[in-house]
């Protein structure tokens, strides 16, 4: 078992991600951080819901093209940031420099 904390290539890790948005805007978010030995993807369970209070992050990740720029000019909306917070039991991975890629799970 792998206790330190490094990423290692196809161990899956779960925790949240967090970003320098406040909390009303971008609530943490169950993820799942893995390297698959071709690129670090972290990824996230979604039902798509009528709860506001996920509808920012909702715009980065479930758009068919990835980060939808179109929804990107509404008064409230924020850009994919920069950097990611990724926590879990064994410690936080800063995640930075993103690729948006749509991942359809059917």
């Amino acid at each position: 078992m792998h206790n330190k904390n490094e990423l290692y290539e196809k161990v899956p890790r779960l925790g949240w991600f967090d970003d320098d948005l406040p909390e009303e805007i971008t609530p943490s978010t169950a993820a799942v951080l893995m390297d698959t030995g071709r690129r670090i993807e972290l990824q996230t369970p979604w039902l798509i819901t009528a709860d506001e209070k996920y509808d920012q992050i909702e715009n980065w990740f479930m758009s068919s093209e990835g980060f939808d720029e179109q929804a990107s000019d509404e008064p409230d909306s924020h850009p994919l940031p920069a950097e990611i917070l990724f926590n879990d039991e064994v410690g936080s991975i800063l995640l930075h420099g993103f690729e948006n890629a749509m991942v359809d799970s059917e």
